[in-house]
């Protein structure tokens, strides 16, 4: 999958300044929300973005049209965001949820709009950063799964399955009015805390 800017790059490639710029100017937004909303702080963020284009910018000789510059560009950043946050020894700090709102469909569900928006991002920050990554990627990204397992480098199946959780333990914790409880597994196992009635997940 291409996704239109292999011009650009071979431009940037050949030293041109312009098509460097062009591609910061329509990726650098996009993004570091992406890096905020998946967990990076403020005084990580900017950081973390400008090490991936300087990274990206050094290996623009490796890319191969074959593939989005964009996923390549989103696996570099999401995994410096990962390195970040573990060498800081710190969890990730609670992003902005209000387009979460688009993940209670289910009627059996309490509407979004009620639920305390800190207590939601409190449990979003303490997913498994597997399921985290993919949940934002797909709901503030706006990728498709095949796009995510292509950054996440694994397969669609296993995108769609954490996706599945992540929003099962969101929900649950929607219905139940407060944490979940325990933790979940990739598989989805519930270590501790009251089990969650699966929800119809998107994939």
């Amino acid at each position: 999958m291409t996704d239109g800017w292999g011009e650009s790059v071979d431009r940037a490639r050949a030293g041109d300044r312009q098509a460097l710029s062009l591609l910061v100017h329509e990726h650098y937004g996009p993004l570091r929300a992406f890096l905020v909303r998946y967990g990076c702080g403020p005084d990580d963020v900017d950081d973390v973005v400008q090490e991936t284009f300087v990274r990206v910018f050094r290996s623009l000789d490796r890319y191969e049209h074959r593939g989005s510059f964009r996923t390549w560009l989103y696996r570099i950043g999401l995994n410096l965001a990962r390195d970040a946050l573990r060498r800081a020894g710190r969890t990730v700090t609670q992003p902005d949820l209000e387009p979460l709102s688009r993940l209670a469909e289910d009627p059996a569900d309490v509407l979004m709009a009620r639920v305390d928006s800190d207590r939601l991002a409190a449990t979003l920050a303490k997913l498994p950063e597997s399921q985290r990554a993919a949940l934002v990627l797909r709901f503030y990204a706006d990728l498709p799964v095949e796009e995510i397992a292509r950054i996440c480098r694994c397969p669609t199946g296993t995108v769609k399955s954490r996706i599945h959780y992540a929003l099962r333990k969101l929900r649950g914790m929607l219905a139940q009015g407060g944490d979940a409880g325990g933790t979940r597994g990739e598989s989805g196992e519930v270590s501790g805390g009251p089990r969650v009635r699966p929800a119809g997940g998107r994939g």
